[in-house]
């Protein structure tokens, strides 16, 4: 019986080419989610905006709530809670960046916006966290949240 030695030398070969190369990066995690907020009298936004380059990583939170132009309910009240979080190991305490906006009886001029830039490691967390509350019409209160973490922030 007759072996082939080629075969045993490619997988070997091939197996110290792929164990050189660099590990496959976490691609960022990115939201954008539209929810129906008040049995759909307004719309609520969620915007979520990982990124990194080779020595950082960022997040970018932006909330906000949009008229639903199918209905014409009156102008809400509302607070949006944006909030953008890192820490460097899983062992360490978050750091925040938290931006609030309240209005009544108009709609938000610009999304409530947080961001954090800091330094990409292999063992850093960066957080997006996001609330809505907005009185219904009918004077309930409907309140939404998202949030996604990126661990290792893209390494």
């Amino acid at each position: 019986m007759r072996k082939i030695r080629s075969i045993g030398l490619f997988g070997t070969l091939t197996a110290c080419l792929l164990a050189s190369l660099p590990a496959v990066a976490t691609p960022p995690p990115d939201v954008d989610t539209l929810v129906p907020l008040c049995n759909g009298a307004y719309t609520g936004r969620f915007t979520f905006d990982f990124g990194n380059t080779t020595s950082t990583a960022t997040v970018v939170v932006n909330t906000t709530v949009l008229a639903n132009n199918a209905v014409s309910p009156p102008v809400p009240h509302y607070t949006l809670r944006s909030q953008a979080g890192h820490r460097n190991s899983p062992n360490d305490p978050w750091t925040f960046e938290t931006t609030q906006r309240q209005g009544e009886n108009q709609y938000p001029p610009a999304p409530a916006e947080a961001i954090k830039f800091v330094g990409r490691s292999s063992t850093c967390e960066l957080n997006a966290f996001a609330i809505i509350d907005v009185v219904c019409p009918n004077g309930t209160v409907d309140n939404r949240g998202k949030q996604q973490n990126w661990i290792g922030c893209g390494l």
